[in-house]
């Protein structure tokens, strides 16, 4: 599972986590696919901000690198969100 973490209220919409995302100067820092990635998965939260998309899911949703094979691409997603989760912007949950 992953969390959307913008400093929004915990129970803000996805507009709301945007709008955080925006006020708090991300989205010149974010590279593209980062924005993509990070749109991706909040397309898919709930109010809370969790969500359950698999890595698949995410790669096929932002067209990432349509020429390379689906293991590279999530690869590619996989690591973007890794990003993410450095900057802070997202949380990984294990589920179990």
């Amino acid at each position: 599972m992953a969390r959307s973490k913008t400093n929004a209220p915990a129970e803000a919409s996805s507009f709301n986590r945007f709008n955080a995302l925006r006020k708090n100067g991300w989205l010149a820092e974010l590279g593209e696919l980062e924005l993509k990635v990070w749109c991706a998965f909040e397309s898919y939260a709930d109010r809370r901000g969790e969500c359950f998309p698999s890595l698949a899911t995410i790669a096929t949703d932002v067209g990432h690198d349509a020429g390379k094979g689906e293991r590279e691409q999530i690869k590619h997603v996989s690591r973007t969100l890794a990003s993410l989760c450095r900057r802070g912007l997202v949380e990984i949950i294990e589920r179990g």
